[in-house]
């Protein structure tokens, strides 16, 4: 694994940039639609798809700058 410390950044950073696109989906869509209300209401399927798509963006960033993820043929 020659790219392991920059796996280890993607990583931390993918799901650092979730869970913000996930908050500021809260704080300025103030929707209703729970994911498993009697677990957390506070989790909505907006924040879900919000958040994957910031993380997807933060994956595609470091992948298009650093070439983490590589495929071998």
């Amino acid at each position: 694994l020659n790219n392991s410390r920059l796996l280890l950044a993607l990583l931390v950073c993918s799901t650092w940039a979730r869970d913000l696109g996930a908050y500021i989906t809260g704080l300025f869509f103030k929707t209703n639609h729970p994911i498993a209300k009697l677990i957390n209401p506070q989790k909505t399927y907006e924040g879900a798809i919000v958040g994957g798509f910031f993380a997807f963006t933060t994956i595609a960033f470091f992948n298009s700058h650093f070439d983490v993820i590589t495929y071998n043929q």
